[in-house]
This record gives C-alpha cells, structure tokens and sequence, in this order.
C-alpha cells in the first residue's frame, strides 16, 4: 500500500449541499477525491458546536489549496420559501481568498459543479464565463469532473476506473462498515466514518491513499 503524508497541497475544499438528495452526488465526489489521492475536507468534520461556522469555513479554506463547489441548491426551500445561498457563498469566500489573501493562496484553483447548463447563470452570473462542469444529477458525471480536476495536480487513475471501484465499494460498504476496528452503523455514517471507510477499502484495493493527520 503506498501511503502519502497529508500536506496543504493535497487538501480539498468540498463545497455542496447536504441534503438527502444529493447524497448520492455528495458520496460519489468524495469517493473521488481520495481516490485520486487526496485529502477531502468539509464543514461537517467538525462538530464543535462552540466554534462559529464561519470560523470553521475559514480555517478550511486557509488550509486547502483545491476546491470543489457545486452550486445545484439555490433554489428556494420547500419549506421557508427561501433561497440557500450557502454555496455561492462559500465559493465566494475561497475566491476571495485566492485574490487577496496574499503569495500563501495566490495558487488555489477550484472546480466549479452544476446540475444543468446554463441555469446558474440565473442566479450567479458573476461566474458565467467560467469553465462550469455539468453532472445533471449523475454520480458518475460527478466522479468524471472531479477526476479530470485532480488529473491536472496529480496523476490519478482513470474515470472508469475510479468508477467501477465506487460501485464496489458501495456493495462492500455495510461489510467494511462491521469490521472490528469500525463497528459503524452503515446507514448512517458521519462524514468522517464515510471517509475512514473509503480510505479502507482503497487500501485493501491497493490504491495510493493520503494518511489522516489531525
């Protein structure tokens, strides 16, 4: 198993919602990302309840160099009848923060997701222009783009390939989840033991993984 140690470089900012819906999306890119070789960070590794969720957002972006950003869910809540503006948010900050944070961000690069073409011009048309990549939905789509964008700071394995393992690791995640070392509950696993577990299956496939580091 080659193993490399966790450095700012290969940190990536994962940036997209959280909902049940896009779980399916949300799991396939973070498969992706530590398949490819890299470290996938997001909000919900920490739950420190006593530390401001910008706080948390900041120290994030000060500390990755790559992020991903889908901004699918801008439409309004079901419930509250209100736009969620969290991702464009979000993008926001890590942007900012690469044209004025100074020489230690100037060489942050991003890739930017959306459901479908041209919509997000809709409501984000600061961004239209830029080189959008589209998943409609699909976590294949959506393990593609995230392979591609790792492709050009490492060299990753191929979409397919990276594919066809998620596709295996989700048959094997409850017996991986039942190992001694985990005892976690399959259907209901926080983002950290979702990553663990992705981590471990990789290592048993003899893929090249990033060690976790505090």
């Amino acid at each position: 198993m080659k193993v490399r140690r966790r450095t700012r470089s290969l940190h990536v900012f994962l940036n997209a919602p959280f909902d049940p819906k896009y779980k399916p999306i949300f799991d396939a890119v973070v498969f992706a990302i530590i398949a490819c070789g890299y470290e996938p960070r997001c909000s919900l590794e920490s739950s420190d309840s006593g530390t401001p969720r910008i706080g948390r957002l900041r120290q994030l972006i000060n500390e990755c160099d790559l992020s991903i950003h889908d901004l699918s869910r801008t439409q309004s809540d079901e419930n509250t009848g209100l736009p969620r503006f969290n991702m464009p948010f979000e993008f926001g900050l890590f942007i900012g923060a690469r044209d004025f944070g100074g020489p230690n961000h100037r060489g942050k690069t991003c890739l930017v997701l959306a459901e479908h073409q041209f919509v997000y011009q809709r409501y984000i048309s600061d961004v239209a222009g830029n080189d959008i990549s589209m998943h409609g939905s699909d976590p294949h789509k959506a393990i593609a783009s995230v392979r591609h964008f790792l492709r050009s700071h490492s060299n990753a394995s191929g979409a397919t390939r990276i594919i066809e393992t998620y596709e295996k690791f989700k048959i094997e995640l409850p017996r991986l989840a039942d190992l001694p070392q985990f005892k976690y509950d399959s259907s209901d696993l926080h983002f950290k033991d979702y990553v663990a577990l992705a981590r471990a299956f990789l290592a048993e496939e003899g893929w090249s993984i990033v060690t976790p580091s505090a």
